[in-house]
């Protein structure tokens, strides 16, 4: 036997009978209000899903913003390292290198360019790091040098906030460190970190 309760009073009665003995209610009325109510929790449960997971993402944004490293330091190497700590952070092998002046790393088709290569250059005074040269050599046809420098300069304004230069050198002080972003005299852009204290 196939019950309903009543939408109208809540009485439960058997759903062949077409209105409800107590207040006459149709029992149409009633069975429909059970599937609407069904289809109502379902609505609720994914609106509150999907609102749970925005909150997430944007939550998730926030932190990631808010954690960025906007002291100016390059790759986690702090003004001052010595040049075995440069190079123990940046895995490096020590017998490749003659003397203590600069550490230098090489990387081919940077950030999946092709024929866009990055040179790292970390120099040091007095076993002490002090500045550190990114040199984005351009080689390739499908990459301007104001393309690359348009990029960069994005990058930057986001990490460290706007500068005021209305054209290259770009420069940004930040809390340890002045950047500045301009041309290469060959083909490419170079970027200079530099201790803010020397």
């Amino acid at each position: 036997m196939s019950m309903v309760n009543c939408s109208e009073c809540g009485m439960r009665f058997n759903k062949k009978i077409h209105s409800c003995p107590r207040c006459g209610w149709p029992v149409e009325l009633s069975v429909n209000g059970v599937n609407n109510s069904k289809r109502g929790i379902v609505i609720r449960v994914i609106i509150g899903a999907a609102v749970l997971f925005i909150a997430a993402i944007v939550l998730g944004l926030y932190t990631y913003i808010q954690n960025l490293d906007r002291s100016g330091y390059y790759n986690d190497c702090k003004w001052g390292m010595s040049f075995d700590e440069v190079a123990e952070q940046l895995d490096l092998e020590l017998d490749d290198y003659d003397g203590t002046d600069f550490i230098y790393t090489y990387e081919e088709n940077y950030n999946f360019k092709s024929d866009v290569n990055k040179r790292t250059e970390y120099w040091f005074e007095d076993d002490a790091l002090n500045l550190i040269e990114i040199k984005i050599e351009n080689d390739s046809v499908g990459y301007s040098n104001s393309s690359l420098l348009d990029e960069y300069k994005r990058k930057l304004d986001f990490l460290f906030g706007e500068q005021k230069n209305v054209s290259e050198p770009y420069v940004w002080v930040t809390e340890k460190s002045i950047i500045i972003l301009k041309y290469m005299e060959d083909d490419g852009i170079s970027i200079i970190y530099h201790s803010k204290y020397d």
